[in-house]
């Protein structure tokens, strides 16, 4: 067998890259044919890749052995690279599309708080302009999220499995337009589903802190972007804020979806008629 691997590393042939598998750990240890996938697992690359190296929530880890002659990308997950990668190298973070605020540990202190400030920033101004604008969705979905905490948290986790199905069905088509297509479509999805469901806890947060909020603070759109900065503030809390975080994306994601449910026609139709009343 070491004589047959040695002729096939001499001729320079390459090893056809693994079938990903859901929640299997791959280890790249002979010459490959890119492009290597990973679902929910770790893919450690310790011999040459040639082509992409692709992970949905999971981390790359490149040894000192190992090199890419492709791109390296983690959704949802981390990458760690000791050896060479000739093309891009992109991680979400621990957190991925779930936690903008996830930091990067190789950036220095003052940058990371800087993208902290801008991410808090930003998710203060959409909280607003939801507040201001279209407030029916998000407080509707507090609401629900509110009577059904644990619909709404089962309903988070099933839609987050689905996506991960989908965004891996995605995957395994490949670098092509149906494959890209998948990914940006489904993730697209995800991300306008949970600004909608993070508006929605923060509508549900601001409603129970208003007993102790001051009267310039009690109207709606007032108290609702205390609720946001009030989770803001609790997720860059080590190790705990993760999973507040993370915990509050949940809810809020199952939270629209309990209300489209439940609420989905008749909210939409009043939605939509430009003389309905408030909801």
């Amino acid at each position: 067998m070491r004589v047959v691997a040695l002729l096939v590393l001499l001729a320079g042939v390459l090893q056809p890259a693994p079938a990903p598998r859901l929640g299997h750990d791959q280890y790249i240890v002979e010459p490959t044919q890119g492009p290597v996938i990973g679902l929910l697992a770790t893919v450690t690359v310790a011999s040459r890749v040639e082509g992409d190296v692709v992970v949905l929530g999971g981390d790359v880890v490149v040894t000192e052995a190992g090199a890419v002659r492709g791109d390296v990308v983690a959704v949802a997950g981390k990458v760690r690279v000791a050896g060479a990668v000739d093309g891009r190298v992109v991680g979400g973070g621990s957190r991925g599309v779930l936690a903008p605020l996830a930091g990067d540990p190789a950036r220095p202190a003052r940058l990371a708080w800087g993208k902290n400030l801008l991410h808090m920033g930003a998710w203060l101004m959409v909280v607003g302009g939801m507040a201001l604008l279209l407030p029916q969705p998000a407080r509707r979905a507090g609401e629900r999220l509110a009577h059904r905490p644990l619909a709404a948290l089962a309903a988070g986790g099933l839609a987050l499995l689905v996506w991960v199905a989908v965004v891996g069905i995605g995957l395994l088509l490949g670098a092509t337009g149906i494959g890209a297509g998948v990914v940006m479509a489904a993730t697209g999805a995800l991300v306008a589903v949970k600004v909608l469901g993070v508006a929605a806890v923060a509508f549900w947060l601001g409603a129970r802190l208003l007993p102790w909020l001051p009267a310039g603070l009690r109207a709606e759109a007032p108290r609702a972007g205390v609720g946001m900065g009030v989770m803001l503030l609790l997720a860059l809390l080590p190790l705990a804020g993760e999973v507040l975080w993370l915990a509050a994306n949940v809810a809020g994601i199952g939270a629209v979806l309990v209300m489209a449910v439940i609420d989905g026609f008749p909210l939409a139709r009043r939605l939509l008629s430009p003389t309905a009343p408030r909801v």
